[in-house]
């Protein structure tokens, strides 16, 4: 990954665009969060874990 690519995430992370987040992600995406064992598969998935961290970390900043 680019760290544009990365920065445009975060960048879109934190104003809550969630369509450029959406659209950042493959079909076949799959996430493995190790630490809680949760894998998250597809866009959708993918899109509401991102919302759910979004809503605990509400005052993280790019």
């Amino acid at each position: 990954m680019s760290e544009a690519l990365i920065r445009k995430w975060m960048d879109a992370f934190v104003a809550d665009d969630w369509d450029t987040v959406k659209g950042m992600y493959a079909d076949d995406t799959t996430f493995l969060e190790v630490p809680t064992g949760v894998t998250v598969k597809g866009v959708e998935e993918n899109l509401a874990s991102d919302q759910g961290w979004k809503a605990m970390l509400s005052d993280l900043q790019p």
